[in-house]
């Protein structure tokens, strides 16, 4: 079963940093830091390869820092989507130097985004947490070549970047779950469909609906 992996970055090791842009009355807000870590082992009881770290930083550049896509959210949301809303910074930067992944994110002109700058002007102390989809070793703590980093997020507490949610929606990006739980959703979608369509009106489709959502809750078709 692959679940979502949070990893908080010590905030010590975190940096932040205004700088002026000439011509303009608005400077630019960063983070620059050590965005995650190989093979020590984090809070969490996780530990990632070098190589995995490696692998998934050079995907990370090429696929989305590279093309202005690596964007990043105020606080991890419980999915592996990059929700426009919620977009605060883009992390122009992640180089491995020894075994940290060293990057930079800039705060861009996003509600949220005016929002983490409001926080680095006032000099709150912000926080980062990598990402990603994949599975772990349960004896070990060892992610597994599954991984796939998604992104790093600005998050404020650590204490809430450690839990773990199972991936139960397959959608466009790379979602990686097990074929019981794909067979369980599957069923899940269809029963849904085909109550609605014998009858349609506002009380049903509630009802259907709230059904629908104890259904993936409870991991079964009634």
């Amino acid at each position: 079963m692959a679940i979502i992996l949070n990893e908080f970055v010590d905030i010590k090791d975190l940096n932040t940093m205004i700088e002026s842009v000439e011509g303009s009355s608005e400077p630019n807000y960063w983070l620059k830091g050590p965005f995650l870590c190989a093979e020590d082992r984090n809070k969490n009881g996780r530990w990632y390869t070098m190589d995995i770290c490696n692998r998934e930083v050079k995907k990370f550049n090429e696929e989305k820092i590279s093309q202005n896509r690596a964007l990043g959210q105020l606080e991890h949301v419980k999915d592996p989507y990059i929700h426009l809303e919620r977009v605060s910074h883009m992390i122009t930067s992640l180089i491995m130097q020894g075994k940290f992944g060293m990057g930079e994110a800039k705060f861009l002109d996003t509600p949220l985004g005016k929002i983490g700058k409001a926080l680095v002007k006032d000099k709150v102390i912000l926080g980062v947490s990598t990402r990603g989809i994949g599975t772990a070793d349960n004896e070990t703590g060892r992610v597994n070549d599954d991984y796939s980093l998604v992104t790093v997020d600005c998050v404020y507490d650590p204490s809430a970047t450690g839990t773990l949610v199972e991936s139960i929606v397959e959608g466009s990006e790379k979602w990686l779950f097990d074929n019981k739980t794909g067979e369980w959703v599957e069923k899940a979608v269809s029963n849904m469909k085909s109550q609605v369509a014998k009858k349609y009106d506002s009380k049903v489709a509630a009802k259907v609906f709230n059904e629908f959502i104890e259904t993936l809750k409870n991991g079964y078709v009634k």
